[in-house]
This record gives C-alpha cells, sequence and structure tokens, in this order.
C-alpha cells in the first residue's frame, strides 16, 4: 500500500526539508526512483516520489565538479514539473550539494505553482534510505495484511467447527469483513443469512 508522503517527511532520521507549501503534501507515495534525466517521465509511475540531483539542470559534463550556486540560465524548471506533473509523479526530493548548492529557486517556484510537493534531501541522507522506508512500510503492510486474513481464517475456521457450525462461521466472517454475509448451498438455496439485528 502506498506511503503517506507525510510520515517521509517527519521521519526525524531522514532530516528531510519542505521547500513547498504543507498542503502539497497531503498525498501517497507508491514507490521511489531516482533520476537526472531532463524528461525521466518513460520511467516513472503515477505515485512515485522522485529524487534528483539536479544534473540535468547544470551545464557541466565534469561529474567531479564542485557544486555550483545557480544552474544554468536556460533550466526549463516549469517544463520539467509539467512533465512530472503530466505523469502523475507524487513529489520531488532534490539532493543538495551534489550538483548545486541548495535547491535551485526556479525549481521551488515551479513547483510551488504546480502544487508539486518538494524537499530537500541533505547531502549525508542517501536516497536509498528514503527508497527503503518506503519499501519497508511496503513489505511492513503487506505482513499486517497476511496476518490480519490469517487471524480471520482461524476464527472462522473454530466458528464453522463450534455449536453454531455454519451460521456461526458467517457472523465471524462478516465481523471481520466489515459487511454482511449470505451461505448459499450449491443449489443456490439461501442457507444462512446475516443477523439484521447487528
Amino acid at each position: 500500500m502506498p506511503t503517506p508522503l507525510s510520515e517521509i517527511i517527519a521521519t526525524e532520521r531522514l532530516a528531510l526539508r519542505p521547500l513547498t507549501d504543507s498542503s502539497t503534501f497531503n498525498r501517497s507515495v507508491t514507490w521511489v526512483h531516482n533520476s537526472d534525466l531532463n524528461d525521466p517521465t518513460p520511467f516513472v509511475s503515477e505515485g512515485q516520489l522522485l529524487l534528483t540531483t539536479g544534473r540535468q539542470f547544470v551545464d557541466t559534463a565534469d561529474p567531479t565538479a564542485e557544486p555550483v550556486a545557480e544552474p544554468a540560465a536556460e533550466a526549463d524548471f516549469v517544463g520539467y514539473v509539467a512533465r512530472l506533473v503530466s505523469a502523475g509523479v507524487a513529489a520531488i526530493g532534490f539532493g543538495t550539494e551534489v550538483i548545486t548548492h541548495g535547491v535551485p529557486a526556479g525549481l521551488v517556484a515551479a513547483c510551488a505553482t504546480a502544487g508539486l510537493p518538494l524537499f530537500e534531501v541533505p547531502y549525508r541522507i542517501p536516497f536509498i534510505a528514503i527508497s527503503r522506508l518506503v519499501a519497508d512500510n511496503e513489505a511492513e503492510q503487506a505482513r499486517a495484511g497476511f496476518d490480519r486474513a490469517l487471524a480471520a481464517q482461524n476464527d472462522i475456521a473454530r466458528a464453522a467447527v463450534g455449536k453454531g457450525r455454519l451460521a456461526a462461521a458467517a457472523t465471524v466472517a462478516a465481523e471481520h469483513l466489515g459487511c454482511r454475509v449470505w451461505i448459499f448451498d450449491a443449489d443456490g438455496e439461501l442457507v444462512s443469512e446475516p443477523d439484521t439485528e447487528k
């Protein structure tokens, strides 16, 4: 299941710094992808968090160059953000002090205008730490779902062999599912129906 973006931002050990209005962070993230391409949209899907160091905004071919104060003047932040929004990207995390000092003001402005959440990722925080957080959350939710299903199966099985038999099993199933449960036999005849008093 998706991870709330607000939970990612609130994770203290990551020290992430929101750069757009807090109202933009009320969405969820399905997965994390990192790219420094000018157009990463062929490689992202809706709901993903995109992490970038901003190399696409700097006019340099030297990967060992010192971080620059400002990206190239012709950097098209508005177009970049528009492409991400059209692809359904949930948010951008910008890793600083790798390519640029801080997050480019033009990117902050473009994200604010488009309503796309943007946050700063400090140099000391590796992108994999954010990816791991989302992956661990997804695994934990999957385990919790499995545990709930197993508990429901056990409760229904106990009810079925107990005093109430099939009717009790239907009642327990309804409680776990949060809905009414009807049971029909092979001929389509109603065997058990929900207790309407509950």
